[in-house]
């Protein structure tokens, strides 16, 4: 099992944000200085770096310092999603996976599960999830829906005949029933499923707590996910009461744009309060205390009708975005203790 993001390149680092489109709209020289500093070309034009700021904010480069400073020895729980699923089950409320895919070949715990059972699953009108059981970010996400003759697999079509031959295409995956999002989550962009995050921490004193909480919202540009780096939209959460304070996207140039109201659905953000808000950050704030082992987690939550689920626990949740939605002084203490940031 290998994790990302474990060595920096500089070399490597340079070339790919030289070459990344925000870096063509953005004076060179200042461009330069910053990279050299560890911040990425998306970075510089969003938080709008300057020699007054850039303190303020986490390097990119940091990173590779949260992959190796913390989570130390369970971080294998969090990276692979059938050993999350083994631990964390009756622990949290978590979405329950139907199968796994190794080579090709269906495997399911004690229940039997085959191809033709898949296909009667599709034929009865059930959609699902199959996404890759190491590995985050949004990447390589399948979402299969029905269709008269077949099944769509993201944007491509497929007939039942084809089914076998698109499961043994898969190296090792892991298949979840697709879960229903609240009506009043999913009015804010139908078609995506749109999550949040929640981030989960141990202060340098021992105490489970919890930490810049956001929203994310899909968008044309981001679907068939809700990420913020692929053009979502993030929404800080305020942690006692669960509304929605302020909202950002990245233009296609990278700036920070406002999106009070979601820019394409029209639909009001902030101001919106997370249904079931106070039994999330209970459930998420209670596991911690319980495993302090487990020192900083990016928790992704659906929010059902009935009350909510945990995709998955991220190991390296993306520190930047929560810094910039609230300079929490003990999870700053926290990065600064673990030797993330300076």
């Amino acid at each position: 099992m290998r994790l990302k993001l474990t060595r920096f390149a500089p070399l490597k680092f340079l070339l790919k944000n030289l070459r990344a489109e925000s870096t063509y709209h953005q004076p060179f020289f200042h461009l330069l200085k910053f990279l050299l500093k560890g911040f990425s070309s998306d970075q510089i034009a969003f938080y709008q770096l300057s020699e007054k700021n850039y303190r303020e904010y986490p390097r990119d480069i940091f990173r590779y310092r949260t992959t190796h400073n913390t989570n130390r020895n369970v971080w294998p729980i969090l990276h692979d999603k059938l050993c999350f699923e083994g631990f964390m089950r009756g622990k949290l409320p978590i979405v329950p996976s139907l199968f796994y895919v190794c080579k090709g070949t269906i495997n399911a715990g004690s229940e039997q599960y085959s191809v033709e059972r898949f296909e009667q699953e599709i034929r009865a009108g059930q959609r699902f999830v199959i996404k890759p059981i190491q590995g985050g970010m949004g990447e390589n996400l399948l979402f299969l829906k029905p269709t008269p003759n077949g099944f769509k697999l993201n944007e491509t079509e497929y007939s039942f005949g084809d089914l076998t031959a698109v499961l043994s295409g898969l190296e090792y995956h892991l298949c979840c029933a697709y879960v229903q999002q609240h009506d009043d989550i999913e009015r804010f962009y139908p078609g995506v499923t749109n999550t949040v995050r929640v981030t989960s921490y141990m202060t340098t004193s021992g105490e489970a707590r919890l930490t810049s909480p956001f929203m994310r919202f899909g968008t044309r540009r981001s679907a068939p996910v809700d990420t913020f780096g692929k053009g979502g939209v993030a929404a800080a959460i305020d942690l006692e009461s669960g509304m929605l304070t302020n909202a950002f996207i990245r233009g296609q140039r990278a700036e920070k744009l406002d999106a009070s109201v979601h820019p394409e659905t029209g639909r009001q953000i902030v101001g919106f309060v997370i249904p079931f808000w106070k039994r999330i950050t209970e459930t998420i704030l209670k596991f911690q205390a319980i495993h302090p082992c487990f020192d900083l987690v990016g928790w992704d939550v659906i929010i059902t009708h009935e009350g909510f689920l945990i995709i998955e626990g991220n190991h390296n949740p993306e520190t930047s975005l929560l810094v910039m939605f609230n300079k929490d002084p003990d999870f700053i203490a926290f990065l600064k203790d673990r030797n993330i940031i300076a």
